[in-house]
């Protein structure tokens, strides 16, 4: 029986060695920034673009600064209908629009 216990010790502390050693993420990981992009479907002055700024301000203070998005109106990096082809080719990151501007461009819709 104390041959077991023993046994099992010995697996778990090198379990936790080895999570320690390898299953971190680096100092170079945590201090990755992500930098994204997303533009609205809305002009400035609209409540929903506006909204839209403040989710970004949160993002960057919930993530500590790591997560850092910048924030576009229609049409300052491309009109609205070319939204989600700009997502496809990554000028974009994310786009914000109303639900009805996603008919058709997915496999429900």
């Amino acid at each position: 029986m104390k041959r077991i216990s023993m046994l099992m010790t010995v697996v778990l502390v090198a379990f936790f060695v080895f999570t320690l050693s390898f299953g971190s993420p680096s100092a170079e990981a945590a201090d990755k920034v992500f930098r994204l992009k997303i533009q609205s479907a809305y002009p400035r002055g609209d409540l929903s673009m506006e909204l839209l700024k403040e989710f970004a301000k949160s993002a960057n203070k919930r993530s500590q600064g790591r997560i850092r998005i910048q924030v576009f109106a229609d049409p300052e990096l491309v009109p609205a209908e070319q939204l989600f082809e700009s997502c496809q080719k990554g000028t974009l990151d994310m786009i914000h629009a109303v639900a009805a501007m996603w008919g058709g461009h997915h496999p429900g819709g």
